[in-house]
């Protein structure tokens, strides 16, 4: 088993598939490769809820590259952790030692944009040396509404390993975010993706998005009920579920159900963090 293989499906959400990969992958001495496995290992839990796995299984001894996955897993276990976790990250970025190790500053990237903490995120990112940190890079300016930024990010990745996973994802998402014939662009860069390395609970959420972008709730809601079936917990299919049960005027009781579902499953993701806020204001306001 190749390692870029299983960083492939770990980009792609085939998270069980890097957990198979990894257990049987042969590092041949290769302390650095080991470490990369290691860590692609243990991203793949957080993705699936086994955050204690993580935080269990990681050492203080353990390359930075590991500490900081595991201080993901701790955030991702409570959020409220987010100021030490914060330290830990820029402590780590003024050590001349570590600074540089690619995966401590995209891990670094991932949390402070689940905090919409965008530019404490680009100060880990804004010189990539790695592919994922361009890929971070582009999904950050992406979450800021700076579409041009991205795109003009994206097009370094293109020029640079055009073929590889993340650059089609990041090209995914400019142009899903562009709209008009972007999204179908984008449509089929998923179903592409979904074919070759099979129908991840990522890539049909990205389908969904491309339906839903399009106005097509019920085929998005087709391929959100096949993403179900393999994790009926994952945060975006239920968020992508809710809106288009809104959008289709139908049942606003299951509406309800699912909203409260993601609530006690998810309460504090990003998107339940601003639901909340925006129903306090109205309160207010009425």
């Amino acid at each position: 088993m190749q390692l870029f293989e299983i960083q492939n499906n770990l980009y792609i959400g085939n998270y069980q598939q890097v957990v198979n990969d990894a257990s049987t992958f042969k590092d041949k001495g290769d302390l650095a490769a080991k470490a990369e496995c290691e860590s692609l290992l243990h991203r793949a839990y957080i993705a699936m809820g086994n955050h204690f796995l993580v935080i269990q299984k990681i050492r203080d001894s353990d390359p930075v590259s590991l500490q900081a996955v595991k201080q993901l897993a701790l955030y991702m276990q409570n959020p409220a952790q987010i100021d030490s976790i914060a330290d830990q990250m820029n402590a780590w970025l003024d050590d001349l030692s570590v600074s540089n190790d690619s995966t401590m500053r995209v891990i670094a990237a991932m949390i402070f944009n689940r905090e919409s903490r965008f530019e404490d995120a680009l100060k880990f990112i804004h010189t990539p040396t790695s592919l994922e940190m361009m890929a971070t890079l582009v999904y950050t300016y992406l979450q800021m509404d700076r579409i041009d930024l991205a795109d003009k990010n994206f097009k370094t990745m293109q020029s640079q390993e055009d073929g590889h996973v993340l650059t089609q994802l990041a090209s995914a998402w400019v142009n899903l975010a562009q709209g008009g014939e972007g999204v179908q662009r984008a449509y089929f860069i998923y179903v592409d993706l979904s074919e070759t390395y099979g129908a991840s609970v990522v890539l049909q959420n990205g389908i969904a998005a491309c339906h839903m972008s399009k106005g097509d709730f019920e085929d998005a809601t087709a391929v959100l009920q096949d993403a179900s079936s393999k994790n009926p917990n994952d945060a975006d299919t239920l968020i992508n579920t809710i809106v288009c049960l809104q959008h289709s005027n139908k049942s606003q009781d299951l509406a309800a159900t699912m909203m409260s579902q993601m609530t006690q499953l998810h309460p504090n993701h990003p998107w339940v963090k601003n639901m909340n806020r925006l129903e306090e204001s109205f309160s207010r306001v009425g």
